[in-house]
């Protein structure tokens, strides 16, 4: 179902999401998606059920991941983004090999999209 065929109510609540700030929305979805899953297959096989559902929310998160990865951080950020929020342990705890994992992440999200 899309945000249009929502009742008044609802698709206001789905507007002011979309202004939510991409790091925002970056957080919720690594806390969402990638903290309990068991990888990637897990996180695709979420993001897929999703996009049945809700295929505008998914656009939403994968706009947010690549606005995270253009926009300039403190150093820390992407690490604590992906260590943090998304409690996944990188083999070489650095932004760049976050940003690698994000990138991969971005992938994951168009492949699901362009399935639907």
């Amino acid at each position: 179902m899309e945000s249009q065929d929502l009742p008044d109510p609802l698709r206001a609540r789905v507007g002011q999401q979309r202004w939510r700030p991409a790091m925002y929305r970056m957080r919720h979805f690594m806390q969402s998606y990638v903290a309990d899953s068991d990888g990637t297959e897990e996180i695709y096989a979420e993001v897929r059920r999703t996009v049945i559902t809700d295929a505008s929310s998914v656009r939403q998160d994968l706009e947010a991941v690549e606005m995270v990865l253009k926009d300039e951080h403190v150093p820390g950020t992407l690490l604590r983004l992906v260590e943090g929020d998304g409690n996944r342990a990188l083999d070489h705890p650095s932004d760049a090999e976050a940003a690698a994992f994000l990138h991969a992440l971005a992938q994951l999200l168009r492949s699901a999209l362009d399935q639907s």
